[in-house]
């Protein structure tokens, strides 16, 4: 199993959320399982999420996808997104 931790700040939560949200059925369909959305304490809008894949290559794949980069930008993703993919033991 791997996880993929994306770090990002957005300008404002609610409005990424909202675009997060309408694309859970796309995220499935590229092989997500589950996701945890993590908000730093200091700053609400500096955003942890995890994602939980069964491939590292279906992880790697959306990660590089052309579509989360629409969706990134469509939420107001400030700057670009530090991206860990990550083994679970």
């Amino acid at each position: 199993m791997f996880k993929m931790m994306v770090q990002f700040q957005v300008k404002d939560f609610e409005a990424w959320r909202k675009v997060y949200d309408s694309l859970g059925e796309v995220r499935k369909s590229r092989g997500v399982e589950s996701d945890e959305i993590l908000r730093d304490v200091s700053n609400p809008n500096k955003i942890v999420l995890y994602t939980k894949w069964k491939s590292l290559e279906e992880a790697k794949k959306w990660g590089a996808s052309p579509d989360l980069r629409a969706a990134q930008e469509k939420g107001g993703v400030v700057g670009a997104p530090e991206i860990h993919y990550l083994t679970v033991m």
